[in-house]
């Protein structure tokens, strides 16, 4: 089972990647809409569920209400093989390695793994404005934002400390390369000012 859309994409094509097995040749595979997902991974529908979370995950957490959960990762040979490697490539993808114990379970969901990490794709996302912003806006948003990222953002929601806020390392950003999104001036001086550095590919 996995999300509609582009998500389907990206579920069958890590299928592939971890297991060899091709959809309708050699399973047939469920795709549901987001409002779905807890109902079929309670009621059964599907063996295996391939889905977008986050650690922890409130999908997850809802659905634990009809019993434990597994969770997959990524074999270590796939995830530093070639085929992965290209897999990241696509814009907004990165390779992700957490530690289980940073995953945010606390009862009812056993985590597989060869050792105590847990390695899977990740979705980058983040605010988008227009290059047209004027400087001393852009600059008092984004200072804004690091000013509240650890007694505001960090506490919304569980899963906020493992959401890459406050993250400039383009081996998460996913800018550069590929990418062609550039911090706004603004935004790097604001950046700078807090003690950050932005890498100049992205500036």
């Amino acid at each position: 089972m996995a999300p509609t859309w582009r998500c389907s994409t990206n579920a069958r094509d890590l299928v592939r990647l971890v297991t060899g097995l091709e959809e309708k040749k050699d399973y047939t595979g469920i795709q549901v809409n987001w409002g779905q997902a807890v109902k079929t991974i309670q009621d059964g529908s599907a063996d295996a569920n391939v889905l977008p979370m986050s650690f922890p995950d409130a999908r997850m957490t809802a659905a634990m209400a009809s019993g434990d959960m597994t969770i997959w990762s990524m074999p270590i040979e796939t995830f530093e093989g070639e085929q992965f490697g290209k897999f990241t490539k696509r814009p907004g993808t990165v390779a992700v390695k957490l530690p289980i114990a940073d995953m945010g379970w606390t009862g009812g969901v056993t985590v597989i793994s060869e050792d105590d990490n847990f390695r899977c794709p990740g979705t980058v996302g983040g605010e988008i404005v227009n290059t047209a912003m004027d400087f001393d806006t852009a600059k008092a948003l984004t200072k804004a934002f690091l000013d509240g990222l650890d007694d505001i953002f960090m506490v919304k929601a569980p899963f906020m400390p493992n959401s890459w806020h406050g993250e400039t390392d383009v081996a998460l950003t996913d800018m550069c390369g590929l990418n062609p999104m550039k911090y706004h001036p603004g935004a790097v001086a604001a950046w700078e000012e807090a003690g950050y550095t932005i890498p100049d590919c992205a500036k």
